[in-house]
C-alpha cells in the first residue's frame, strides 16, 4: 500500500513497505533508531491517497508514526476494490491526509455515497436530473437543460469527485471518531449510525461534523476527547445537541454537562425500551415536574411507570401535551414565590446630528457615538421609545420566546428596560420567575438575552430612530455584545439590590 523512503542524518536511505508484521516494524524502527539517534525523516512516500505524501514528507520518524502508517495500510489491505475506491475518493474530497484523520476516515465509508457509472459532467447532470433525491437542487436550475452544465455546477457546489468509474459524494451523515491518536480501534469495529440513540452530540472540527451518540460508553467519550484534543468535551465550543425524540431537547434541565446528559440518555433509553408507547407521557412528566437537575430528570425516567395522562384537574398538572399526574408521588406545582432578577449591560448610542440647510432641517450622514454617560441626558426619551416599541410583547415579554420549555414554564416575565446607575445608562432585563433560577437557568437566560440584543428585540429597537434635540438617536441596549458580560444587580451594585432600589426610589 505504501512505500516509505527514510533518510537519516548522514543522508543514508532505507525503504520500508507497508503493511508489515509488528515484529518487522519493531525491528525496522530499532535499526533506524540505532543509526540515527532518532533523527530519521520521511524523504519520500508512495501512496494511493492524495495529499498523504505532502502531509508526511520530512516528518520525523517515530515508532508511533510507523505504527499509524502500518495500521492504515492494514485497514486498506482488507478493503474490497469498491471500498478502497470510495476511501481514496473520500481522502481527495476532504483534502485532509494526517494519519489520525485518515484512520478515522477509513471507518466512515458510509458517510460517502456512490453514484454508479458516472464518469463525467454530462452523466452526472443526467443522474441528478433523474434522481428525486436532488429535486430541490434541480428546482434551483430554472430552465437550464444543459446536462453538462448542471453536472459541473453540482460538482462545484458539493463535496464530491470522479473516480474513473463512479462519482463519490459526501452525504449529510456525521463522522464518527474511533481513533484518538493513541489507542488503535479494532480492525473490524463497526461504527454506530445512531439509530437507537436518544441524543446526538455534534462537534464541528476542521471543516467536518463529528457525532457522539448518547448514551455512549466512557471509552467512546474519551476517544472523542482525544480526537478533538480536549480534556473535557464541555470545553469544546463548537457543538450542537440533537434529540432523536421530538421535544426532548427542549425539556432538558438547563446547563447540563455531557456526562449528565449521557446518564440521562441511558435512563431514558432504558425506560422507553420497556414502554415505547409512553413517550408522550414521559415528555409531559418532564414538563410538569420542571426538573432543574440531572438527578431529578433521571428520577422521572426511572419512575415513568408512575405517570399517566389525566382527564381531570384532580392531582394533575396541565402541560402543552395535556394533563399529567403521578399516581404515587404527587407533582409539586411551581413555586408561589416570585423571584426578581435584573441583568445589566452598558448602553451605547449613535446620533445623526441635525442641522439647518436652506431653511430645512437635515441630518448628518455620519453618526456620532454617545457613550453610556452621555446617554443619561436622554433617558426619558429613550424610556418612552422603549415602552412604545415593547407594545407588541405580551405581559410575559421575551419569556414567550424561550426555546427551553422547562425554563419557559418557570419564567413569569422577561421585560427589557433601561436604568441610570453610577451616572451611566444601562440596558436592563428584568426577569421574574417562580422561585430562584438555577445557575444553568441563569446562564440560559443570559444567552437568550444576548441573542435578543444582537439579532432580535435589541436589534429591532436599535433600528428605531429616537428624536432628540441633537438629532436622530439609535440606542443599543448592550454595547459590544460579543464581549459584554451581563451582570446581575448584586454583581453591579453590591449589597442588597432591593434595599438599593428602595433608596433610589426614595431619593427621586
Amino acid at each position: 500500500m505504501f512505500r516509505c523512503l527514510i533518510v537519516d542524518k548522514d543522508k543514508k536511505e532505507s525503504s520500508l513497505f507497508f503493511p508489515v508484521s509488528e515484529e518487522t516494524l519493531s525491528e525496522a524502527y530499532d535499526i533506524i533508531k540505532s543509526k540515527t539517534a532518532g533523527r530519521a525523516k520521511i524523504a519520500d512516500l508512495e501512496s494511493p491517497l492524495k495529499g498523504m505524501k505532502e502531509e508526511l514528507q520530512w516528518t520525523r520518524v517515530t515508532k508511533h508514526l510507523l505504527k499509524e502508517m502500518n495500521f492504515l495500510a492494514q485497514r486498506m489491505e482488507r478493503m474490497s476494490d469498491q471500498e478502497l475506491e470510495v476511501f481514496c475518493a473520500a481522502v481527495q474530497i476532504t483534502k485532509r491526509a494526517d494519519l489520525k484523520y485518515l484512520i478515522n476516515l477509513s471507518y466512515n465509508a458510509d458517510r460517502f455515497s456512490v453514484c454508479p457509472g458516472i464518469t463525467n459532467d454530462e452523466e452526472l447532470g443526467k443522474y441528478i436530473s433523474e434522481n428525486p433525491e436532488f429535486a430541490l437542487w434541480m428546482s434551483w436550475q430554472g430552465d437550464n437543460v444543459d446536462l453538462s452544465d448542471i453536472g459541473r455546477r453540482f460538482a462545484d457546489a458539493h463535496m464530491g469527485c470522479f473516480t474513473g468509474q463512479n462519482y463519490v459524494i459526501r452525504n449529510e451523515q456525521a463522522m464518527a471518531a474511533v481513533y484518538d491518536g493513541k489507542r488503535f480501534p479494532d480492525f473490524n469495529q463497526k461504527v454506530e449510525n445512531g439509530e437507537d440513540c436518544i441524543f446526538e452530540r455534534r462537534y464541528y472540527y476542521r471543516g467536518e461534523i463529528y457525532a457522539l451518540y448518547l448514551p455512549a460508553s466512557q471509552k467512546q467519550m474519551r476517544c472523542m476527547e482525544g480526537f478533538l484534543n480536549v480534556t473535557d468535551l464541555d470545553e469544546f465550543g463548537y457543538r450542537h445537541l440533537i434529540s432523536r425524540i421530538d421535544g426532548l431537547k427542549e425539556r432538558l434541565p438547563c446547563g447540563l454537562g455531557i456526562q449528565e446528559i449521557n446518564t440521562f440518555a441511558a435512563a431514558v433509553q432504558s425506560a422507553l425500551a420497556q414502554n415505547p408507547e409512553r413517550e408522550k407521557v414521559f415528555l409531559a412528566a418532564m414538563e410538569a415536574e420542571v426538573p432543574s437537575t440531572a438527578e431529578k430528570a433521571v428520577w422521572i425516567a426511572e419512575h415513568l411507570n408512575e405517570y399517566e395522562m389525566a382527564n381531570t384537574d384532580e392531582d394533575s398538572i396541565s402541560t402543552s401535551l395535556g394533563k399529567v399526574r403521578n399516581q404515587t408521588h404527587p407533582i409539586r406545582p411551581l413555586s408561589g414565590e416570585i423571584h426578581t432578577l435584573r441583568l445589566y449591560s452598558l448602553a451605547e448610542g449613535q446620533c445623526y446630528k441635525k442641522y439647518r440647510y436652506k431653511g430645512k432641517t437635515e441630518y448628518s450622514d455620519f453618526a456620532v457615538p454617545f457613550d453610556a454617560l452621555y446617554l443619561t441626558r436622554y433617558q426619558k426619551e429613550i424610556q418612552r421609545a422603549l415602552q412604545k416599541y415593547s407594545d407588541f410583547l405580551s405581559e410575559r415579554g421575551l419569556a414567550d420566546y424561550m426555546d427551553n420549555i422547562l425554563l419557559k414554564r418557570k419564567l413569569i416575565s422577561m421585560i427589557p428596560q433601561i436604568e441610570e446607575w453610577d451616572h451611566k445608562l444601562w440596558g436592563v432585563l428584568e426577569v421574574k420567575s417562580h422561585g430562584k433560577l438555577s445557575e444553568g437557568e441563569l446562564q440560559e437566560v443570559k444567552k437568550a438575552w444576548s441573542g435578543q440584543c444582537s439579532d432580535g428585540f435589541g436589534e429591532g429597537f436599535y433600528q428605531k430612530e429616537i428624536r432628540t434635540r441633537e438629532g436622530l438617536l439609535n440606542v443599543d441596549l448592550a454595547y459590544d455584545i460579543w464581549s459584554t458580560e451581563f451582570k446581575t444587580e448584586q454583581e453591579l451594585k453590591g449589597g442588597d439590590p432591593e434595599r438599593i432600589r428602595e433608596m433610589q426610589l426614595g431619593g427621586m
